[in-house]
Parts: structure tokens; sequence; C-alpha cells
């Protein structure tokens, strides 16, 4: 004859599995963030290489650069999460 008991969890495994569970959120967070990042960046270097490609071809005239969201501030944003 089998006896089975029914054991409660104690509170230092339920703290445990909450810390787990926290820790695999963030990873899984920074994943995404990480993935959404990459994307923003290559769309925005395409429409970089779009709008230098209209410029070489004289499509519009060239105003001076005073944009906030350079080329360099843009590549400023991924440091650290992507390599170039």
């Amino acid at each position: 004859m089998l006896i089975i008991y029914k054991v409660n969890p104690s509170y230092i495994s339920l703290v445990w599995n909450t810390i787990f569970d926290i820790m695999l959120a963030y990873f899984a967070l920074s994943i995404i963030e990480t993935l959404a990042i990459s994307h923003l960046k290559r769309v925005h270097d395409q429409e970089i290489e779009a709008l230098e490609k209209k410029v070489k071809d004289n499509e519009f005239e060239i105003i001076k650069d005073t944009s906030p969201m350079s080329r360099s501030a843009i590549s400023a944003i991924g440091r650290g999460y992507l390599s170039d």
C-alpha cells in the first residue's frame, strides 16, 4: 500500500521560486529590448542610406544637418547593446 503525504512548500522555496521567476522575466525582457533596438537601428540605417542616395542623385537640395537625431546620435543609442 502506497501512502502519499501532501507537503506544503516552505517559505524558502517560495522565495527562491519568486526570485527565479523575476530573473527569467528580466532575461526575456532584455532580449526583447535588444531585438527592438537592433530593428530600429537597421530601419534608421536604411532610411539614412536612402536619403544619402537621393542627395547623391541630386533629387533635392542639401540642407545643413542640424538634426539632433544624426547618425552619431542613433549609433550612441545602440552602444553597449549591439556590435557594429
